[in-house]
């Protein structure tokens, strides 16, 4: 079938004002359900391996992602090489490959080359703990840390010798269905979130600094629960609260808090904090409880910065599914993976170099006649004219 007359369309306008509007957009999200293999809604924690798996911690089970499909692992009490619990609060790696999570059962330990879970008795560590919950857990190049909120259990890997320091972060007996971060930073120093306050330990000194709460001071924490914990490239402590997220800088001591504004569209989207990562070019991005996902651009310890929202609106690929966001991840290849209530969303952060202009049912697209391009000239005034079959 030959085709008809090459219509001549100008388009220059159309292209500038649709490339404008949709550099200030996210990228689309692409979305994992229940539907499509995942074991539970609720994403606990993300966590990608060595091999580039992408693992995800639910409150029924552990999940991992290969980038087709889903493989589950559940806990059998009568088999003692699965998993304790299948409620997964954290999941680490050590030097030898072995996955170690956290789970309201104890900690485990997973061999990928032999599919099978041990599980890790921490009842005769020095300090006594209250309950058997695991709540966060870190590695660095020789030890695991973790977080069993008014104990800090160091473990080495390789030799299995434990040690066992309690902290005056006392939970009262409680018992929490969300984890509490551990987080070693650049210094050596280990920072442990909880209920009831922040402290950092000194592995040398074997030693607790306090952060106390004073919602009269200027350079202090107001609440105590500890929800996020990360060290941004400059070396600064981001603390995620229940009442917006501090900046502590460690060598000037000062700390900036930084909320939502009901007045400032720039601001916090939501005081409860979730879960915060930095991306490959420096972005902050953060997690709330009901105000969905936040970018943080210029974040730093001197104050100012630029927060915008991404929120969940139904029936639209271009959004998060959810507000309530628990988890955040970006793998080795620049994916933003977001874990929420109801599932995982998935976006890339890598900078795009070929933009495409299609002619679809979408509002935003360019009102192209044909996606069969005939033929593309530029004129002497930059101009550009695109010929189709239609």
């Amino acid at each position: 079938m030959k085709p008809g007359p090459t219509i001549w369309i100008v388009i220059c306008a159309l292209l500038l004002s649709t490339c404008t509007m949709l550099s200030g957009q996210l990228t689309q999200f692409s979305h994992y359900r229940v539907s499509d293999g995942l074991s539970q809604s609720q994403i606990l924690c993300i966590f990608q391996d060595s091999e580039g798996y992408i693992w995800f911690g639910t409150q029924n089970g552990l999940n991992k992602f290969d980038g087709y499909s889903f493989e589950h692992y559940f806990s059998d009490v009568a088999d003692t090489n699965t998993i304790s619990s299948n409620w997964i609060f954290d999941i680490a790696e050590d030097l030898n490959g072995i996955l170690w999570i956290g789970t309201k059962g104890g900690l485990n330990k997973y061999d990928k080359h032999t599919g099978r879970f041990s599980r890790v008795s921490l009842s005769d560590t020095v300090a006594s703990t209250e309950d058997n919950y695991v709540y966060g857990i870190a590695s660095d190049e020789s030890h695991i840390y973790i977080n069993q909120a008014s104990t800090l259990i160091v473990r080495d890997f390789n030799t299995g010798v434990v040690q066992s320091y309690n902290n005056k972060l006392k939970t009262g007996g409680a018992l929490y269905d969300k984890g509490f971060p551990v987080m070693k930073s650049t210094d050596g120093k280990l920072w442990i979130g909880s209920a009831n306050g922040l402290c950092n330990f000194n592995p040398l000194e074997e030693e607790f600094t306090y952060f106390q709460s004073d919602e009269y001071s200027v350079n202090s924490i107001s609440n105590g629960h500890i929800t996020s914990l990360l060290e941004d490239k400059n070396g600064n402590i981001l603390i995620g609260t229940e009442e917006g997220l501090y900046i502590y800088n460690p060598e000037t001591e000062q700390v900036v808090h930084h909320k939502h504004n009901s007045e400032d569209a720039g601001s916090l989207s939501n005081n409860y904090i979730q879960s915060m990562i930095q991306d490959h070019t420096g972005n902050i991005w953060i997690g709330t409880d009901g105000g969905g996902l936040n970018r943080a651009t210029n974040l730093s310890a001197t104050g100012g910065a630029v927060f915008t929202h991404f929120r969940n609106l139904a029936d639209n690929n271009d959004f998060i599914a959810h507000d309530i966001v628990l988890s955040l991840l970006e793998d080795r290849s620049h994916n933003l993976w977001i874990g929420s209530l109801a599932g995982v969303d998935k976006t890339d952060l890598k900078k795009r170099s070929i933009k495409s202009y299609t002619k679809s049912d979408n509002p935003d697209a360019i009102d192209l006649l044909d996606n069969v391009i005939a033929s593309v000239f530029e004129d002497d005034d930059h101009k550009l004219w695109v010929g189709t079959w239609g």
